[in-house]
C-alpha cells in the first residue's frame, strides 16, 4: 500500500503534468467537468475489492463513498 508521501508525489506530478491552476478540478470528467457519479462508484468499488479481504468487501461497511464521510 502506498504511504502518504508516495501519494503526495503522485498527486503533485498529476497537477504538474496537467498544468492545473488553483480552482481547477483535480480529476475531470470526459468533457472537462465534474466526474459522473457512476465513474466514481465504479472506481470506489474496484479499489475496495482490490484492497479489502472478501468478508469486509462484502459487508456494508464503506460500500458507498458517502459512508466514509464521518470516518477518521
Amino acid at each position: 500500500m502506498l504511504g502518504h508521501r508516495a501519494l503526495t508525489c503522485i498527486l503533485r506530478r498529476h497537477i504538474e503534468d496537467e498544468q492545473l491552476q488553483p480552482g481547477d478540478l483535480l480529476f475531470q470528467g470526459e468533457s472537462g467537468g465534474i466526474l459522473a457519479g457512476s465513474v466514481i462508484r465504479r472506481a470506489w468499488r474496484s479499489a475496495r475489492k482490490a484492497v479489502l479481504p472478501t468478508h469486509v468487501y462484502e459487508s456494508p461497511a464503506g460500500r458507498r463513498v458517502y459512508d466514509n464521510r464521518n470516518t477518521g
